[in-house]
C-alpha cells in the first residue's frame, strides 16, 4: 500500500544552554514519498516550520549518530530520546524527543510502505506522465 499516510503529534524539546523549551511538532509520513519524513514545528504567531528528510535518518538515529549536513540525529546513552540537530542558514538548534514515540510512529510507517522497500512503490511512469503533463502510457509532446 502506497498511499497510506502517518501523522502524529508530539512535544519535542528544544536544548540551549540556558535552557529547555517545550516545542509542539508533528511528524508526518506519506506513502507517496516513500523516503522523506516532514517535521512540522507549530508556534504561536508564526508560521509553521517544515523539515523534510529521509526516513532512513530517524531508523538510524535510533541506535547511532548519523545524517550529514542539515540533519543529524542521535540516541541518548541510555536510548530513552533521539535528538535532532538542524541547521539552516539563520543558525542551528538541538532537539529532542521521546524515542519510543518516535520509534511507534517507524513501525506505523513501516505498515504503509517496508522499510527497504520504497523502490517497489515507486511508478516510473506516474512520475514520468507528471513530469510531461500526459498520463502514463500517453506518447510525450511533440517538440516544436
Amino acid at each position: 500500500m502506497s498511499g497510506g499516510r502517518v501523522e502524529i503529534q508530539l512535544t519535542m524539546r528544544m536544548l540551549t544552554e540556558a535552557a529547555t523549551t517545550p516545542v509542539a511538532a508533528r511528524l508526518r509520513y506519506r506513502g507517496e514519498e516513500p523516503y522523506a519524513v516532514m517535521l512540522v514545528f507549530h508556534s504561536e504567531g508564526t508560521h509553521p516550520i517544515e523539515w523534510i528528510f529521509a526516513r532512513d535518518l530517524l531508523v538510524a538515529g535510533l541506535t547511532t549518530i548519523c545524517g550529514e549536513g542539515d540533519v543529524q540525529v542521535w540516541p541518548s546513552e541510555a536510548g530513552d530520546q533521539i535528538f535532532m540537530e538542524l541547521c539552516s542558514p539563520s543558525g542551528r538548534a538541538i532537539f529532542a524527543a521521546d524515542a519510543g514515540r518516535i520509534e511507534r510512529f517507524l513501525v506505523q510507517t513501516d505498515q504503509v510502505v517496508p522499510i527497504g522497500g520504497e523502490t517497489a512503490t515507486m511508478s516510473v511512469d506516474r512520475h514520468l506522465a507528471a513530469l510531461l503533463g500526459g498520463e502514463p502510457g500517453m506518447a510525450p509532446p511533440e517538440p516544436r
